[in-house]
């Protein structure tokens, strides 16, 4: 075994030599270390069959040669790895899929300065790894941390020391930085992140109101994104506390509350979700942000606002959420100055306000929950004739809405003349696949093959409508699922 052990001993030297490296190999010495490792393998499988018919005594010896060769084949296994051959550049962007996996840079609270989590972990591979991981920046450009998590696990002095490594490797990178603690008392760790502050491009803060004033002390020219929630307590020292002046502000998502301690250019303000006291899933009806009631500490429960209008030229996309009901009488064109909004998003539709600029409204999401949301509803309807795309979810248990639209379209009152796409939601799954059918052919006739640019279906009870089909319209739903139907 000691001569067998000396052929190979050269060899499995040069192995490890390489596999502490982690360099690109020359093309040269690639192919000789694969052609070695296909050798080994036929040796391996040789030993494997000559000892089924070795002698007893010879067993053994060859159990430790397979066992050495099983080694050998592995650090071979090693040193071939495909993204050893990887350059640089190739291996940075890897290694930002694999610290931002959704690409968004989203972490768990907490994780940021965890040593046993990326980026870190991944300068601490071999000398190459480390080298491409110090000279990434966008490795280290998002800085989530969460001040309660810290607390008993690492003390203040190496938490102020590991803050500053993370911020001086992110360079002159844009910074995206989630800040969490409402029992952390440490004001020194804030003071750590306040040079970064001019590099901040998003910015989340779960905190307590003296951290908020902290905060509220720092500049932020870049910020385009900023999510507030302190409805933890209350503002400690609320007289001293100073607004926060965001320079641009394309996107926002924050606590009604804390407008008031905002400056924020409106102007320029594109999608922004203002949340009142508790948390509003709107964001589970249409792919828009939530727009509230803007600079009100309450919604608005009277029809006159005394105010002048909130002026969002850039706003595009808009929904107004079920505090609406609280205020049916509430004209929006009052409150909001947003002339042009494309996507309008409305989750309750009772007595409905005049709307802003409904007349170039190209999307159009409407929820309804009673039998007479479905009067407002086409009373809408009425007003924004360059609709292209409707998706309604009626919950009423009749399908009232749905059942409103075939009767005007009977009427030969033709509502959304533009329609390309319409995705209907329905309780009354039942009823949905005659009225359909009625719709559809009040728009084009008998001609169906025209229906395909009008209607794709989305609907939740296909499993319901496909046994109603083969109830009495089999063949007229065949031929309108080829040619207009998408059942999804």
């Amino acid at each position: 075994m000691s001569t067998f052990q000396k052929a190979y001993s050269h060899e499995a030297h040069r192995l490890e030599q390489l596999r502490q490296t982690n360099d690109v190999l020359p093309y040269e010495m690639l192919r000789t270390l694969r052609t070695s490792s296909h050798h080994t393998m036929e040796i391996l499988t040789r030993l494997r069959k000559y000892r089924q018919f070795a002698p007893p005594e010879d067993h053994q010896a060859l159990l430790d040669k397979a066992a050495f060769l099983k080694t050998t084949l592995r650090a071979y296994d090693a040193v071939l790895t495909p993204i050893r051959q990887f350059p640089d550049d190739i291996l940075s962007e890897i290694f930002e899929w694999c610290t931002h996996p959704d690409n968004s840079g989203v972490y768990e609270l907490g994780n940021t300065l965890d040593p046993m989590a990326a980026p870190w972990t991944l300068s601490h591979v071999c000398r190459r790894w480390r080298l491409i991981a110090l000279q990434s920046p966008r490795l280290w450009c998002n800085f989530n941390l969460d001040l309660d998590y810290t607390t008993g696990k690492i003390s203040r002095r190496v938490l102020r020391r590991k803050i500053k490594t993370f911020l001086a490797r992110s360079r002159g990178c844009d910074l995206h930085v989630t800040l969490g603690g409402v029992e952390y008392d440490d004001v020194h760790v804030l003071y750590c992140l306040e040079p970064a502050s001019e590099r901040c491009v998003t910015l989340t803060l779960e905190v307590t109101g003296y951290h908020m004033w902290i905060i509220s002390q720092w500049s932020f020219p870049r910020l385009t994104e900023l999510d507030v929630d302190m409805s933890y307590m209350e503002l400690v020292h609320p007289d001293k506390s100073q607004p926060i002046t965001l320079h641009r502000a394309p996107r926002l998502r924050i606590c009604h509350s804390q407008l008031a301690r905002l400056v924020i250019p409106w102007h320029q303000v594109v999608e922004c979700s203002i949340v009142f006291g508790r948390f509003l899933d709107a964001e589970r009806l249409v792919e828009m942000l939530v727009v509230e009631w803007l600079q009100l500490k309450d919604p608005p429960r009277q029809a006159t606002w005394g105010k002048p209008p909130v002026s969002l030229p850039s706003l595009r996309a808009l929904h107004i959420v079920e505090e609406l009901r609280q205020a049916p009488d509430l004209d929006i064109t009052a409150i909001l100055d947003a002339p042009n909004i494309n996507h309008l998003a409305l989750t309750s539709v009772r007595s409905p306000p005049r709307y802003p600029n409904l007349a170039h409204i190209s999307s159009l999401f409407l929820e309804s929950g009673t039998p007479q949301d479905a009067s407002h509803i086409v009373a809408l309807l009425r007003e924004a004739p360059t609709v292209d795309e409707l998706s309604l979810m009626d919950r009423s248990a009749r399908g009232r809405v749905l059942d409103a639209l075939v009767v005007h379209n009977d009427r030969s009152e033709i509502l959304l003349p533009r329609l390309k796409t319409l995705r209907i939601s329905s309780a009354a799954y039942h009823q949905m696949p005659q009225r359909l059918l009625r719709l559809c052919k009040s728009r084009v006739g008998n001609d169906l093959s025209l229906c395909a640019r009008l209607c794709t279906l989305d609907a939740r009870g296909a499993g319901r409508l496909s046994d109603v089909w083969w109830k009495g319209l089999n063949e007229e739903w065949q031929m309108l699922s080829k040619d207009m139907l998408i059942i999804l």
